[in-house]
């Protein structure tokens, strides 16, 4: 945290320098996304609603608008000088061959002595499409993450903002670069996190939430079956959907029968959740992964948030059915995640890895792994505080951890 707002400092004193320079302000607008991205990761209960981040987060989509306009007129500038030349380039070229045989004959006569005196100029990289389309997605990826602060009153100009920079430039731009799946991928991801602001604020109930995320991600200008990122974005959805429906067990009304609510919302969370594995799985399996321990972290996550089914209040009688299959794959699923982590010297993600496993024997019967993992004080704190995590992300039914 520290060193994201010593950043944000000097990328901020970089704009007084110079206020028109692109990378400054892209910059800029990438330090304050992070810094609250950060913030909302670390504490997002209390974050919602909360106006420091929205305002850090909505500088940094002015100053990628202003980004933005700025790159647009640098290429059409660009574009302008390149056009007269294009013109004119077959009458010129005969001449322009004679010149550099001129110019090689008196360089070579000159000599090094008469070539000492040379003067430096720094390279600006030029400004393309693929480079306008960076900077919209960047753009949208801010918004996707504002979506978790605003207002239920801001909803509708985060969603009109978003649509008109979609329609008149990343659909656009990435029609021109052959990148509709990449800007596909950011519409669905921000549509999704949209959908679960929408759900949280009232403004959706949960089938309404189900419908607006399978809408984006089952898209047919979204083929995911080798994209591993859209995959596990689209899992990563999937079982947000999950937690943020999960204190929903009460009817909407009276007029609802509460047994009917409970098992419906259950089927939801079940489908869900067996999807969102069904993409970790395939993602699993393809290559370039940057992150390979973080899938199989969340895909026994996802087998506990199906297990978590069997009990109070949901009791869905699937989930109880298939509870010992559902410990044993988490078992499995964590156990690659810790050697996957400990590989890569991920310390914390092994300890995870660690820790969950032995939880998922514990609650199937087997408490050996967890009762060796807390043989001194210090590591009893470290256990219980993961555990605690695990309640919090409703892994696990509380009731039954103060069984164990």
């Amino acid at each position: 945290m520290q060193l994201l707002q010593a950043a944000l400092e000097s990328h901020r004193k970089a704009i007084d320098l110079e206020q028109d320079n692109a990378d400054a302000l892209f910059n800029t607008a990438q330090v304050l996304s992070s810094l609250g991205e950060v913030i909302i990761a670390e504490d997002l209960d209390e974050v919602l609603g909360n106006e420091e981040v929205t305002k850090l987060l909505q500088e940094a989509i002015e100053l990628l608008q202003r980004c933005l306009t700025l790159q647009e007129f640098q290429l059409s500038e660009a574009q302008a000088l390149v056009r007269p030349q294009d013109s004119a380039l077959e009458t010129n070229m005969s001449t322009r061959d004679a010149a550099t045989n001129n110019w090689r004959g008196e360089y070579a006569a000159a000599g090094p002595e008469q070539n000492e005196d040379q003067e430096w100029a720094s390279v600006v990289e030029s400004v393309t499409a693929d480079t306008l389309l960076d900077t919209a997605v960047v753009q949208l990826e801010t918004l996707t993450a504002l979506c978790a602060t605003i207002s239920p009153t801001s909803l509708a100009w985060v969603d009109e903002y978003a649509s008109s920079l979609l329609k008149h430039k990343i659909i656009a731009y990435a029609n021109e670069r052959h990148r509709v799946a990449e800007a596909a991928l950011a519409r669905a991801n921000f549509a999704a996190a949209l959908a679960d602001r929408g759900y949280k604020t009232g403004v959706l109930d949960m089938f309404r939430y189900e419908e607006e995320v399978k809408a984006v991600f089952y898209d047919e200008a979204l083929d995911l079956s080798a994209n591993a990122q859209g995959l596990c974005d689209r899992a990563e959805s999937l079982m947000k959907m999950c937690s943020s429906i999960a204190g929903n067990h009460k009817p909407p009304s009276a007029q609802v029968d509460e047994t009917d609510h409970v098992s419906r919302v259950s089927s939801l969370r079940w489908r869900s959740l067996t999807s969102a594995l069904s993409d970790l799985s395939q993602a699993s399996k393809l290559d370039g992964i940057p992150d390979p321990w973080k899938i199989h972290l969340a895909r026994g996550d996802a087998e506990m948030l199906r297990y978590r089914l069997c009990h109070r209040p949901w009791n869905f009688q699937t989930a109880a059915d298939s509870a010992a299959t559902l410990l044993a794959n988490a078992q499995v699923y964590y156990r690659g995640a810790k050697k996957l982590a400990k590989n890569a010297y991920m310390v914390e993600e092994e300890r995870e890895g660690t820790v969950k496993e032995a939880l998922a024997a514990s609650l199937a019967g087997n408490p050996q792994p967890l009762q060796l993992l807390s043989t001194t004080s210090e590591q009893v704190l470290e256990v219980k505080m993961m555990i605690a995590e695990a309640i919090d992300d409703d892994l696990v039914d509380p009731s039954v951890i103060s069984a164990l």
